[in-house]
């Protein structure tokens, strides 16, 4: 996931504002125990541990999910397990991850959804597709948006003009040109007034209206009024917020936590979270106290037992010690 990169008035922040897609998304995928590495420009993946347990040979591989991964050889993709065996045919165009028991494949340019087997409990026939959240998938169909039961009936109508799937109730959608929250009856549950919004986590949401920024509650009301910047949504109580002085951390009722100092910051997982201060990135803990030095060209946040980075421009990972346990050789 790219920085999202900001103007403030004439400093430049860069902040990895997590979009709803990408933030609760990741955090369902990226499951372990194995982790993905590129070696001449063919994938593989290696342990907690640093060892090479799925040799590098395919020409795409996905994190892993619910226990299995889509990889590419060639032009189609297919689904492995921890043990690098094959559970489908590659007859994939494209894969997603799999989430509530399903995932999104493409045949022939249509979206449908297999199970872990490969069978197709959702033939493919739509436009585009998201991933099961709360029991409903997004999809996209003539150029609009609706969403999907498991048995791939529809239950909200593609007449959205955008969507997100669904978090804590609510999924963000947009109807014409500005961003409401639907609940899963398909009813506006907060009325489409914000020109972005994000989604919920924690009881709260980001959004922007007529230029002021700030966190809503469920009942929309703003509870948290910010000044102008980039925003991520709540993680283990706090939340990675940009302005003009740099990017920091707030907890649920706006205060500082962690003081507007770097350049860019991610969410915390297991207590800690990767952060930019002078063009290099290290591990904070939620006390703001450095715990692993700043190293590395990028880094990103951990997902079990390791986190990647970028060490002198080849990917590595290192543990919550900050040892690395894998560096690529080229």
């Amino acid at each position: 996931m790219a920085p999202v990169t900001i103007q403030i008035a004439s400093v430049l922040i860069s902040l990895f504002l997590l979009s709803p897609e990408f933030n609760r998304f990741e955090k369902m995928r990226v499951d372990g125990p194995l982790y993905p590495i590129r070696v001449n420009s063919r994938y593989g993946f290696i342990d907690q541990t640093g060892k090479v347990v799925i040799s590098p040979r395919y020409y795409r591989a996905n994190q892993f999910s619910e226990g299995l991964s889509f990889v590419k050889e060639g032009e189609k993709g297919g689904y492995i397990n921890t043990k690098g065996e094959l559970v489908t045919g590659l007859i994939f165009e494209g894969g997603g991850a799999f989430s509530e028991g399903l995932a999104p494949v493409r045949v022939e340019g249509k979206w449908g959804f297999i199970d872990p087997h490969g069978k197709f409990v959702i033939p493919p026939s739509f436009e585009g597709i998201g991933g099961f959240h709360e029991g409903l998938a997004k999809f996209k169909q003539g150029g609009k948006y609706g969403f999907c039961n498991r048995k791939g009936a529809v239950v909200i109508k593609p007449n959205l003009d955008f969507a997100l799937g669904f978090s804590q109730g609510l999924s963000v959608v947009k109807v014409g040109q500005l961003s409401g929250y639907m609940d899963p009856a398909g009813k506006l549950a907060i009325a489409a007034q914000y020109e972005d919004a994000g989604d919920f986590s924690e009881g709260l949401a980001w959004v922007i209206k007529q230029g002021k920024h700030g966190y809503i509650d469920r009942r929309g009301m703003l509870v948290i009024p910010m000044p102008v910047g980039a925003f991520g949504d709540f993680c283990g109580g706090l939340a990675s917020v940009g302005v003009e002085k740099g990017a920091g951390y707030i907890n649920p009722k706006g205060a500082w936590l962690i003081p507007p100092k770097y350049t860019n910051s991610w969410y915390f997982t297991q207590g800690i979270a990767a952060v930019q201060l002078d063009r290099k990135y290290g591990y904070i803990d939620q006390s703001g106290k450095t715990v692993i030095p700043f190293l590395f060209d990028m880094a990103y946040p951990f997902h079990g037992a390791l986190a990647e980075v970028t060490y002198h421009g080849k990917q590595a990972y290192i543990n919550v010690k900050g040892g690395r346990v894998w560096t690529a050789s080229n």
